[in-house]
């Protein structure tokens, strides 16, 4: 068979100890400021209930397919059985599947050598799984739809092949080994390294294994794209060996989905007339009738742990009066009053307030803290220092150029340049100092002609003449 170039994910679980069930719901006491021991006693209860309960619906879908085995498969395919098949495994590929096991065993251990038990108990919840199971009969429905509807029987019957379109079942021990190939196949490159082993499946099975990369639309692997290399001509085994299977004369067959990337499933002639075979619909009653007790004891624990949760946080929720104080007195406060130092250290206390607001865990003791922090900053401030007023200033003295004296507005002709001196005086009579206004002259002043000065105020003086 051959090795497509997608790959799979494996199967997983964790054998956890399990209980009976139907676990009552425990009564949460109301909060008080005498009880909060009794609240915490009683959150630690509803835990263990809880747990105990998740333990039991995660286990219960491997329980419900040993169950649904024949007698003798009961003791010798179980889960534990058939892992314990695979470590001890000799001969044929027995190394390829010590390796992959060692493999798995790393996944799950710490760095200080512990068990991981929240990584296995994750992996678990996708792997092993009611919903898995429920899958079984979605994926016996499509390949029972497909086999109706093919129509290359002859064509396959010239290859020597058996063929057959009559509806399969579902098996619970194929389904098993499924779930193993697909384990094995996550921790080794090789897919068949499970089939083509001695582990002892295959000394009461007539096996036909197919295995391919996607979870979400397996068929399209198994059948839809090998039967169209078929249809196209194509009749080398290793290129449509898995359609070819989905067509053999097989009467049971179990699926399996992994975690990420895959499923795996396999058909046998029915060789054992102890072991049973179902129908999708029967299938999936089945595993609903199974899995509703769990869940309906899992859904009791978790709403009775929330409600643990919720009373022993409302009996212990901090008083937030004094904070309220703190922050409503902060917020009035006016940056611009006080230095930079001792402001900054009322922000950062503030804003540490404010994220206490936030804080779902946040304890009376913790709250205090936060609250004395920014009082104390409060406390601690400095006002900036005030600058003295500064001296009003003298108003300006009303001036203006009123009259310009010059000391010459005729000249005889000479050739040379005249520059008369000026005086200048204000509207009062007064004559201006030099640096209250500027001078300016016309050009071209050594040639015959009339020249004009103009003056004006400079400062405090204003006006032009």
């Amino acid at each position: 068979m051959s090795i497509l170039k997608k790959t799979i994910a494996g199967a997983l679980t964790i054998v956890l100890s399990v209980g009976a069930i139907g676990t009552s719901a425990m009564p949460v006491l109301a909060a008080s400021e005498n009880n909060i021991d009794v609240l915490q006693k009683n959150v630690e209860k509803a835990q263990e209930v809880y747990d105990k309960a998740e333990t039991d619906y995660d286990n219960g879908a491997i329980e419900f397919l040993e169950s649904k085995m024949c007698d003798k498969h009961k003791e010798t395919l179980n889960y534990k059985q058939y892992l314990n098949n695979i470590q001890n495994a000799t001969g044929k590929n027995a190394e390829e599947l010590h390796d992959a096991m060692k493999k798995r065993e790393k996944e799950f251990t710490t760095a200080d050598g512990k068990e991981d038990i929240q990584k296995k108990k994750a992996y678990a919840k996708g792997w092993i799984s009611f919903d898995n199971l429920r899958l079984q009969s979605e994926w016996l429905n499509e390949l029972n739809y497909k086999r109706a509807n093919d129509t290359n029987e002859q064509a396959i019957k010239e290859l020597k092949r058996g063929y057959s379109n009559t509806p399969l079942k579902l098996n619970p021990e194929l389904i098993m080994d499924s779930m193993m190939a697909a384990m094995i196949w996550e921790y080794s490159d090789n897919p068949h390294t499970l089939f083509n082993s001695n582990v002892p499946h295959q000394s009461y099975f007539g096996v036909s294994e197919n295995l391919n990369g996607r979870i979400e639309h397996s068929m399209e692997d198994w059948f839809d794209e090998e039967l169209k290399l078929f249809n196209e001509g194509d009749r080398d085994i290793n290129n449509i060996g898995h359609y070819l299977n989905c067509m053999a004369t097989d009467d049971i067959v179990g699926f399996y989905r992994g975690q990420d990337m895959g499923a795996s499933a396999m058909r046998k002639t029915f060789l054992a007339p102890e072991e049973n075979g179902y129908t999708a619909d029967e299938w999936l009653k089945m595993v609903n009738e199974a899995e509703a007790p769990l869940k309906k004891n899992l859904d009791e624990a978790k709403a009775n742990l929330d409600a643990a949760k919720k009373a022993l946080k409302e009996a212990t929720k901090p008083d937030f009066a004094n904070a309220d104080a703190a922050r409503e007195k902060a917020n009035k406060l006016n940056k611009g009053d006080y230095t930079e130092k001792t402001w900054n250290a009322v922000e950062t206390a503030l804003n540490e307030l404010n994220k206490a607001y936030q804080n779902e865990n946040l304890t009376q003791e913790d709250l205090d803290k936060v609250v004395a922090n920014l009082n104390a900053a409060m406390n601690n401030l400095e006002k900036k220092p005030v600058k003295p007023n500064p001296e009003p200033e003298k108003p300006k003295e009303d001036v203006a150029v009123n009259k310009i004296v010059l000391s010459a507005s005729k000249y005889t002709y000479n050739g040379k340049t005249h520059t008369p001196s000026v005086k200048v005086y204000n509207q009062k009579g007064k004559m201006l100092s030099a640096d209250q206004y500027t001078v300016t002259y016309s050009s071209g002043r050594k040639n015959l002609g009339s020249y004009t000065v103009d003056v004006y105020g400079k400062g405090d003086v204003t006006g032009t003449a």
